[in-house]
């Protein structure tokens, strides 16, 4: 933009700018360094039924394929002048960013390119814990978690070294919460019944660097329970009904999610956490 142009150049009402996304005919593969190692334990003689295992994970990518989002290359543009950001942005003649929709509309270029690196590492935990009751059937517990300790990003060679462990936004893109569980509880009864429960935690997230809007930890319960007939005379019959989210959790609702590319939609993210709120569901299997 010109000087003249500085401060008057028309915002878009929508709050979007244009930008292109696919591939690049540039591109070198990635190379990668893993390391992981773990362990299982099956006391039998102290506690029989009881699976614990323990894993920790190291990767580090190198030249790593990913695209630069269009916010951070428009910001590295206007504070150093680099021109290997500032070649990204095309603006149109009077310096907006979303006038148009053709592929020569004015846009920011955040197509695939080899960035410095990526470098995570964290510890995964399973245990799994299964006991007959008798004449009542048997329960079993069961519990996947997973501890990030670092997602560490170099977005360009020789730029700063973030770490989007607990961070969403900005060039951390989606939500990487530091832990996240699920505990879950299987009664098998002894009458065609089978009664199940879950609980679900997602560790709170924090906007990267800007800090505008933090989202809480989330915990989410669901229930079902299945029953088989027995009686049907066309096989195996299994009749299901449950409940998720029991407690109707809203979903964190921020206007600073929609800067979080294609993981965010509009304002929340749905697969990091539950959208719908409480719903129930009915379902019928049959096996011949």
């Amino acid at each position: 933009m010109t000087a003249e142009q500085y401060g008057k150049i028309p915002l878009s009402p929508a709050g979007q700018y244009n930008a292109i996304f696919g591939g690049n005919i540039e591109l070198t593969p990635e190379k990668a360094n893993t390391f992981t190692v773990g362990a299982v334990m099956t006391p039998e003689d102290l506690i029989p039924g009881l699976t614990v295992s323990v894993d920790y994970w190291h990767i580090e990518i190198l030249d790593a394929i990913d695209d630069v989002e269009p916010e951070f290359i428009v910001n590295q543009c206007g504070l150093t002048g680099d021109p290997v950001f500032c070649a990204q942005v095309n603006r149109g003649s009077n310096g907006n960013l979303w006038i148009g929709s053709s592929a020569t509309a004015p846009n920011i270029v955040s197509t695939n390119i080899n960035i410095g690196f990526f470098e995570t590492s964290g510890v995964d935990f399973f245990g799994n814990y299964s006991m007959e009751t008798g004449n009542y059937g048997a329960v079993e517990f069961t519990f996947r978690g997973t501890w990030l300790e670092k997602f560490e990003q170099q977005l360009t060679p020789g730029a700063v070294i973030e770490d989007c462990a607990g961070q969403y936004g900005s060039t951390c893109t989606r939500p990487r919460p530091e832990w996240r569980h699920n505990l879950g509880a299987i009664w098998t009864s002894p009458w065609n019944l089978t009664f199940a429960g879950s609980w679900r935690h997602v560790s709170g997230v924090d906007e990267f660097a800007n800090d505008r809007f933090s989202a809480g930890s989330e915990n989410y319960i669901d229930m079902s329970v299945e029953y088989t007939p027995g009686f049907t005379g066309i096989g195996e019959t299994t009749l299901s009904v449950g409940v998720s989210n029991l407690m109707d959790n809203d979903p964190p609702v921020s206007g600073f999610f929609n800067n979080v590319a294609v993981f965010g939609n509009g304002n929340t993210i749905p697969g990091m956490w539950d959208t719908l709120g409480r719903y129930l569901f009915f379902g019928v299997s049959q096996k011949f």
